[in-house]
């Protein structure tokens, strides 16, 4: 996924939004999703085997496929932190 570099801040979460959606509709069809922020780490040699113009800023890929529920990495669950551990509630 790729913003043009003259975009604002706020363009990044509209993009946010734009893949979260392709994620939901992916797996309303049955495909599995992995976005991957790292790829934004190479964008140089990506948009050279891509074709996109050096002003572009690359936010990141995404793996899109069949999941492989029985695969030992399919399996691994990590700790998750308790909301209230990074959250501010305001009434």
């Amino acid at each position: 996924f790729f913003l043009a570099a003259e975009m604002q801040t706020g363009s990044f979460l509209d993009l946010g939004m734009f893949i979260q959606n392709l994620m939901l509709a992916a797996q309303e069809k049955g495909l599995a999703t992995c976005p991957q922020a790292a790829l934004a780490e190479y964008p140089e040699p990506v948009k050279k085997i891509l074709g996109y113009p050096a002003d572009t800023v690359l936010v990141c890929g995404m793996a899109l496929g069949y999941e492989d529920k029985d695969a030992a990495v399919n399996q691994y669950r990590t700790a998750r932190e308790q909301v209230n551990a990074f959250t501010r509630f305001f009434y």
